[in-house]
């Protein structure tokens, strides 16, 4: 018998709220819908309440029924248990999980859950609530919340008619054929609006979309300690393993992991362990199996699928800490402490490709992620709509730049920050680091030992070694000088001379005038020289400036435009940053960029 489950907290992080989405496959129409429920209803919701389940805490809610649909539900008075809510200091706050509003009609699409109580059934998907004032029935607002892997061509849940979608939905339970337009509603102003899921207080780029503390402050969630290493985050695939699937679902999580934890221009430190037993005993006692990924639903906690694989597929996300906040980019966000994942027993009914699809999105959620919302779909695993496309555990482009965003490779360069593309383009490409683990340093002035090491990177590629120094070169670099053999072979290359006779001055600074000169000879060659200055370019670098024929070459490479306009100057004297080095290091090098 094909079983759901939700698992999810833990009572040692008692003031802990997990935040999860959900994965569903849909039906044909709502009338695949009815013939897959065990009872169709309309009701009106009374009051709900909170009470432990055997991983999270659930909501019951109190239903009267004013009208059967289909199938059969005896009493006028009945109970619908689902997955979420707080109950003391525990909370989980589950993302496409319904939630009912005393007094509001509704109408439910119902299976038998324990103890004489029912569940939707399949989430919030196609449970409808009247709007106000009646004559309509449009969808739930937890609906959007839901991932959907569309297998086949399937009719989007939609706005109708109360009146004539309860009386066809009667007919179809009797064995009628659905036909939507015997229910559809006439359009009004605000259904041109697309149902899409709500946006956090997250910011950042404009089609990604982060998971929150479910509250009307809208608190984003994100790991903390990526970018100094601190922090590991480690999905364990349980035994047993996932029926069906050849490995039991082990290389889904091996390769859905890897496919986070190598999106480029981002430092997400998510793993795979070793597989071990489940410690869920579906005892009711919030059992805990941090950061695992259990298969099979061991706990039958959530509807079946049906025989054909209509159903809700798999669940995951991370729990966080709800009473504390922790500044990012310069906003409040609340750190994540476990990511989770469970996969319905019979979600091998996908296929072992989509199987691998399905948990790559779930492990999206365990970092924080909601559902990206670009114009095309396929551009992110973790848009609303799974994509059943054969590429198994891959990321989209817009998923690359909201993990970017969330998880950019330093703390001091974040993805708004002028310098980013350039910073992550030479950091990829191995010629520059960071000034510590988790910091750049962007506004700090550039050596010209460090300037050396950047060039040679730059020139000969980042696993170039240098041959040991001399020491001889220059007299005040010798041989046991952090960077010595970096200064000699840049001699070696004919890039520097040197500052003056035999010197190198290897801890000075390097200026603008002095990165134009280093930069045009690597770009060109050391026997390169530029054509005679015109003095026109740059207000600040007239044509009897020392350096201004490598300034103005500079220009011309389409290296720099800068560092002001109005009129437009170049500032030779000043300083060289570490950011404005990124910039020219991965211009002259033709780096890609994020």
């Amino acid at each position: 018998m094909l079983k759901r489950l939700i698992l999810i907290a833990s009572l040692l992080l008692v003031s802990l709220r997990p935040l999860a989405a959900t994965s569903v496959r849909p039906p044909a129409d709502l009338g695949q819908l009815v013939r897959i429920s065990e009872a169709v209803v309309f009701a009106q919701a009374m009051e709900s309440r909170v009470e432990p389940g055997d991983t999270i805490p659930f909501t019951v809610t109190r239903f009267q029924q004013l009208e059967q649909i289909a199938g059969r539900l005896t009493g006028f008075v009945f109970e619908v248990r689902e997955p979420g809510g707080s109950l003391g200091r525990i909370g989980a706050a589950v993302a496409g999980a319904p939630r009912f509003a005393p007094g509001h009609n509704y109408l439910l699409f119902l299976d038998r859950a324990p103890g004489g109580r029912w569940r939707s059934k399949m989430m919030a998907y196609g449970l409808l609530e009247e709007e106000a004032g009646g004559g309509r029935l449009r969808p739930l607002a937890e609906a959007p919340d839901l991932e959907v892997l569309a297998h086949k061509s399937f009719e989007p849940v939609g706005v109708y008619g109360k009146r004539a979608l309860l009386d066809h939905l009667k007919e179809v339970g009797r064995g009628a054929r659905w036909d939507r337009r015997r229910a559809a509603a006439q359009p009004l102003a605000a259904d041109k609006a697309p149902l899409v899921a709500k946006d956090t207080g997250a910011g950042g780029p404009p089609d990604c979309v982060y998971l929150d503390d479910g509250t009307g402050n809208h608190v984003p969630l994100r790991w903390f300690g990526y970018e100094d290493g601190s922090t590991t985050a480690t999905v364990l695939p349980t035994t047993p393993g996932q029926v069906g699937i050849a490995d039991g679902g082990v290389a889904a999580v091996q390769e859905g992991t890897a496919a986070w934890r190598n999106a480029p221009d981002s430092v997400l430190q998510l793993q795979s362990g070793s597989s071990r037993p489940s410690n869920v005993t579906c005892s009711g006692n919030f059992d805990f199996d941090r950061g695992a990924v259990i298969f099979n639903d061991p706990c039958n906690d959530l509807a079946d699928l049906s025989s054909d694989c209509v159903g809700t597929l798999a669940f995951g996300g991370p729990i966080y800490d709800n009473t504390s906040t922790r500044m990012y980019d310069g906003q409040p966000w609340h750190p994540i402490l476990s990511p989770f994942v469970v996969i319905n027993n019979g979600t091998q009914c996908v296929g072992e490709v989509d199987f691998k699809e399905v948990l790559t999105h779930e492990l999206g959620h365990t970092q924080g992620f909601g559902h990206h919302t670009p114009a095309n779909p396929a551009d992110a695993t973790m848009s609303a709509f799974l994509k059943h496309d054969g590429r198994g555990a891959s990321l989209g482009p817009t998923d690359k730049i909201c993990a970017s965003f969330a998880y950019h490779t330093f703390l001091d360069v974040p993805y708004s920050h002028m310098f980013w593309r350039y910073v992550e383009a030479v950091q990829n490409a191995g010629i520059a680091r960071g000034c510590s683990t988790a910091t750049y340093c962007p506004d700090d002035a550039v050596s010209r030992a460090q300037m050396a090491v950047f060039l040679v990177r730059g020139s000969h590629g980042s696993s170039f070694s240098p041959p040991p120094a001399s020491g001889t070169k220059f007299a005040d670099v010798p041989s046991d000088f952090w960077a010595a053999s970096f200064v000699e072979q840049l001699a070696a290359d004919g890039i520097t001379r040197g500052c003056g006779t035999n010197l190198f001055c290897p801890n000075s600074t390097v200026t603008r005038a002095q990165m134009a000169v280093f930069l045009v000879r690597a770009r060109h060659g050391s026997g390169f020289v530029p054509p005679p200055a015109s003095g026109t370019i740059f207000a600040d670098v007239p044509a009897d400036y020392w350096a201004a024929p490598f300034v103005e070459q500079l220009y011309a490479d389409g290296v720099t435009g800068g560092c002001a306009s109005n009129p437009r100057r170049y500032c030779p004297d000043d300083d060289a940053t570490r950011g404005e080095m990124a910039t020219f290091l991965a211009r002259t090098y033709n780096l890609p960029l994020p």
